[in-house]
């Protein structure tokens, strides 16, 4: 009987925390915080792009959000990628957004659904589908019947989902915030009365929706009631006080280490060079495109969105024309895109014959893509031919597929694939794509060494007050592969290159931590540590006083007062350790006068495995000895 009673007790225990775990919360909100059930909450959030990532990589993705102290996960959805075609809807692999969703609430956190549909976002159309812009007196976001409701229907689509999934904060889910449009303030006035009637709308068909938790607008400081417009704070310093006197958080004054990724070769510890990639190539087949074969035919040039809608990023005028698509402009479906006009023969002048309302032929796409030679599987993959030695490779050619074999870098840091030699093209690994690529494409050399921060309001297109970094260099040349992508041997890399590029410079490396770094202030504790079973190997910096310039964006320096036994001080706290903390103080880093300035340490330290650590360790005691 008592054995009865004990699991009839664990029985309504586990009922109870089941209840507990499923009951929702109402969400609400003024002036000063968000309310959760009538207490008061501040949110930390940060974005993670589903979309942009793996399944793989979202629980590690989201464990690291929460041990870095956010609160919440916020995510735009994509609109174009879950309707590419009317009423066709993707939602499975990387683009299953539910189950996102449900991963951030098993790990304890909070979601904010950041629908828009349109959303920027550094995305392709900003998120819209081309289709739209196709449809016969479609005109985007703006107070326009057609667009409105193929915005309401996807936007309802995803609601329903949600709710169906029980992801909203009521329902017992994760969800606390949704947001409508995005950034709409920045073009607003280019529309008009139309883009306030629009404005209207939306917050309408929002709170329609009755999800609730509140709906929120980005960058709106009109936003209708009761949607809030997301206010903004100045970027230096933001505190937090309690009971509006004592400070209990300051952004400025957080000691948090900054880490220093850098890439490396698989065998970086060793004494050999890594064995170079060997390629195979084989040409875009154009003779068809050369002798004028197209798929259709017009009197007329076609605007590009119009003639591929978005099926490819290449459409052929009998020349080839490539453009990635704009993001944040007014009249986004207005802007026109390829070769629109007007063509002419000249020579010189004495010859001008408009070819504009000739018969044009059309053809979207490469060859390549139809066939699918990015896919190592296709039936239809090219006869690639290999060159002998690397005298024989191809390079600087435009319209050229390149594709070689490698192993999987070892151990568990990001892969990356450095592409730099190549001009401009597409990537995949074992056919999954990585996108384009564009190394060829060079930063401004000048600005990267000036002293800079950003305080005060930002301004946009303001190059002066901005902090540039990566002067005179890619503006990106390392492409990250994720690792649920690979196999331990035998990866597949296919490159298709449009404007001519070499790729004997292309390799794999791993990112990890090279250095960290932080800053803390006299009487508080500066705590350093490496990650992954590294052990600090160097202390490059040290100083207590004044230093000066910013960790991980120009060297660190020493200022006008130093303590000079800090960097032994340091040193003899921190290496050969994976983690170490200093207590800042003239008592445990020597003495130092800088007058009325507030004192701080400043440090930055070299993270290396253990293996390496001990071996220079060894190397260093021999040379000592030698001597």
């Amino acid at each position: 009987m008592a054995r009865m009673l004990n699991f009839l007790t664990i029985l309504v225990a586990i009922l109870i925390l089941l209840c507990r775990s499923s009951s929702g919360i109402q969400i609400g909100y003024d002036s000063r915080s968000m309310i959760f059930d009538g207490e008061r909450k501040l949110i930390f959030s940060g974005s993670i792009h589903y979309a942009r990532s793996t399944p793989e990589m979202w629980p590690d993705l989201i464990q690291k959000s929460k041990d870095g102290g956010l609160d919440a996960i916020e995510t735009y959805i994509f609109w174009n990628a879950h309707e590419p075609r009317p009423r066709q809807y993707k939602f499975e692999g990387n683009l299953d957004f539910i189950k996102f969703f449900k991963l951030i609430q098993e790990a304890g956190l909070y979601a904010i659904l950041r629908i828009g549909p349109y959303i920027c976002a550094e995305w392709n159309y900003g998120g819209l589908p081309v289709w739209l812009h196709n449809i016969e007196g479609c005109q985007l976001r703006t107070d326009n019947e057609i667009f409105k409701n193929e915005m309401q229907i996807f936007t309802t689509k995803i609601v329903d989902m949600c709710k169906e999934a029980n992801l909203f904060a009521p329902q017992g889910g994760p969800i606390i915030l949704a947001q409508i449009e995005n950034e709409y303030g920045i073009v607003e006035s280019s529309y008009g009365e139309a883009g306030k009637a629009y404005l209207k709308w939306c917050a309408q068909m929002a709170v329609a929706q009755n999800i609730g938790v509140p709906w929120i607008m980005c960058k709106q400081d009109d936003a209708p009631q009761p949607i809030d417009g997301k206010f903004f704070l100045p970027a230096w310093s933001v505190s937090i006080l309690g009971g509006c006197q004592k400070e209990l958080y300051n952004t400025a004054k957080v000691t948090t280490q900054t880490s220093i990724m850098v890439k490396q070769a698989e065998n970086y510890e060793e004494d050999y060079p890594a064995d170079p990639l060997s390629w195979m190539w084989a040409f875009e087949f154009m003779k068809d495109t050369l002798q004028g074969k197209g798929r259709f035919s017009a009197r007329q040039l076609f605007e590009q969105t119009r003639a591929t809608s978005d099926a490819s990023d290449y459409l052929w005028y009998m020349t080839s024309a490539t453009n990635g698509l704009k993001q944040n402009e007014a009249f986004i479906d207005k802007i026109p895109y390829g070769i629109t006009g007007p063509v002419g023969l000249t020579d010189n002048g004495s010859i001008n014959i408009d070819l504009s309302s000739n018969t044009w032929k059309y053809k979207v796409g490469l060859n390549g893509e139809a066939k699918r030679f990015h896919d190592p599987n296709s039936p239809h993959a090219p006869q690639w031919k290999t060159a002998v030695d690397i005298e024989e490779l191809p390079t600087d050619r435009s319209m050229t597929w390149y594709k070689t074999t490698f192993r999987a870098p070892s151990g568990t840091d990001p892969v990356v694939v450095d592409l730099i030699g190549m001009g401009k093209g597409q990537a995949w690994i074992n056919g999954n794509s990585l996108g384009r690529f564009w190394p060829s494409r060079i930063a401004d050399s000048n600005g990267c060494d000036v002293e800079c921060n950003y305080r005060g309001e930002y301004h946009f297109g303001n190059t002066a007050t901005k902090c540039v970094t990566n002067c005179g260099n890619p503006t990106q040349r390392w492409y990250h592969v994720p690792r649920s992508f690979l196999t331990p041997e035998n990866n597949i890399l296919i490159l298709f290159e449009e404007i001519g590029g070499n790729p004997l410079q292309v390799s794999f490396q791993t990112v990890t931590v090279g250095s960290i770094c932080a800053s803390a202030d006299e009487g508080s504790t500066l705590q350093l540590s490496c990650q992954d079973g590294k052990v600090i190997s160097e202390i490059i910096f040290a100083s207590f006083g004044d230093p000066k310039r910013t960790c991980g964006r120009s060297t660190l320096q020493q200022g006008s007062c130093h303590a000079t036994q800090s960097q032994s001080a340091v040193e003899q706290r921190c290496i050969g350790r994976d983690s170490c903390s200093i207590v800042v103080s003239s008592v445990t880093l020597g003495s130092v006068d800088c007058g009325t300035a507030t004192k701080r340490l400043s440090v930055q330290a070299i993270c290396e495995t253990e293996t390496l650590f001990l071996k220079k360790l060894r190397m260093k005691k021999a040379g000592e000895k030698a001597v």
